[in-house]
């Protein structure tokens, strides 16, 4: 399995400011370097870096006194700050935001780190649900972060096929199989004789397996079953096979929670942190919202406070299913992380899970 590029998108709002603010138009080449070099130190130490580090580091010559003027000019536009007079300079929000957007040089995960993630996804087997909990395990073990998975919507999921089993005294089981192997099932109170249920498996068998969910309950609910003459209680009994849309315990995954507790010190509101990540309904609207579209998104300060996580960052990457979008994977932590190595490895893992189910849905 090849490793992904990691592409970020153009600006939505969602993930940065306009790109006509200031802190958010392209620097210039020295300008850059340097900033490049204050977040690349910062990022590793947590400590303020001074003028003869930034020198140092640049990828040209430089002096520590050039190197003075350049954050002096970084400090104006408001992508570096100070924190006292004798310190060095740290980058603000801003200025992380415009390492993530134009300066970060994400690298390719090592053949180890893919290798990990390989047999980490593989060792779940190739039903979405596992799959996705296995990579939000192991991104929260690889990079000490909080790691979100977001299971394909049941809706989107294509059914194979529908087997109905009469339980004593006067129950019936229906077990929904899907295209990538997951099973749903419902018990429920029998109603209807053994023709009327022959009549639903029948229904399924013929019209609507190798439908996504979603549609099947639109047609078994809308006017093209009952124009076609299909009668009202078939398709009720039907309908009764469908599982209910609330969100389930398994909507969102959560994987390394402990690690939000260790970084505490580097979030200013813990507490409004912890209750997002206890709202399932709160957290899979957000992950459906950084799923639509393609690549590497970057939520920072600002904009991922708008979601309950305020001082954090999150990085993001969606993942398909049979070519269609099927969720979200993100690792949420302090605005202090590793982006070039986090944004590669949540990209290849995304792709991995693509693969995975790619091939299961091929086999199936």
């Amino acid at each position: 399995m090849s490793s992904a590029a990691v592409t970020r998108r153009p600006s939505t709002g969602l993930e940065r400011p306009s790109a006509d603010s200031e802190a958010s138009a392209r620097l210039p080449a020295r300008s850059a370097d340097v900033l490049r070099s204050v977040v690349d130190a910062y990022l590793v130490s947590g400590e303020p870096v001074g003028s003869a580090t930034v020198a140092e580091n640049a990828a040209g010559e430089m002096s520590a006194a050039t190197a003075r003027v350049v954050l002096s000019g970084l400090a104006d536009r408001g992508l570096v700050s100070q924190p006292h007079s004798s310190a060095g300079r740290v980058p603000t929000e801003g200025g992380l935001r415009v390492y993530v957007d134009q300066l970060v040089r994400p690298r390719a995960p090592s053949p180890r780190a893919r290798e990990e993630v390989d047999q980490a996804l593989r060792s779940a087997g190739s039903e979405s649900g596992p799959v996705v909990r296995a990579a939000a395990r192991h991104l929260a073990s690889a990079c000490g972060l909080t790691a979100l998975g977001q299971p394909p919507r049941m809706d989107a999921a294509r059914v194979h096929a529908l087997r109905l089993v009469s339980l004593p005294p006067n129950s019936v089981l229906a077990m929904l199989v899907f295209v990538d192997g997951s099973v749903r099932h419902r018990t429920f109170v029998r109603t209807g004789d053994d023709a009327d249920w022959q009549r639903v498996q029948n229904l399924f068998d013929r019209e609507l397996a190798g439908h996504t969910l979603a549609a099947i309950r639109a047609r078994l609910e809308g006017d093209v079953m009952r124009d076609s003459g299909l009668d009202a209680k078939t398709r009720a009994l039907a309908v009764q096979t469908l599982p209910s849309g609330e969100i389930s315990e398994d909507a969102v995954i959560i994987e390394g929670r402990n690690h939000i507790l260790e970084h505490g010190p580097q979030l200013e509101t813990l507490g409004d942190v912890l209750r997002t990540l206890d709202d399932k309904r709160r957290l899979l609207e957000f992950l459906d919202g950084l799923g639509g579209g393609e690549g590497t998104r970057v939520l920072l300060g600002k904009d991922s406070a708008q979601h309950g996580l305020p001082s954090c960052s999150v990085v993001a990457a969606p993942y398909s299913v049979d070519g269609q979008p099927g969720g979200t994977l993100a690792l949420v932590g302090p605005l202090r992380v590793e982006y070039a190595r986090v944004m590669s490895l949540v990209s290849y893992t995304a792709d991995a899970i693509s693969g995975i189910l790619r091939t299961a849905r091929g086999s199936a």
